[in-house]
């Protein structure tokens, strides 16, 4: 039995991630564009809950893509608030 099988309501399981120092490039851009590339980093969060109107488990999930490397914790804050309010809390 996994952990989402498990989980009881009112609580979140969350998986998160990040991708530091993604360099983004343009397709066809000119040489010297390599040496002035700007890094971004990629968070993936997948989250599960119990709906508290349908009583079904229900699986969200988000990508955040930032050239900042320290929002890590506003991401996360951000992102558990909208758990709270998809919960109806």
């Amino acid at each position: 039995m996994s952990l989402k099988g498990i989980l009881p309501s009112g609580a979140v399981l969350s998986v998160l991630g990040f991708s530091e120092n993604y360099k983004r490039a343009f397709q066809r851009e000119v040489q010297s564009a390599y040496y002035s590339q700007d890094a971004v980093t990629i968070h993936p969060i997948v989250y599960y809950y119990h709906c508290s109107q349908c009583k079904k488990e229900v699986t969200e999930s988000c990508i955040m893509v930032s050239d900042d490397l320290h929002l890590v914790h506003a991401f996360q804050q951000a992102v558990f608030l909208i758990i709270f309010c998809l919960q109806g809390n």
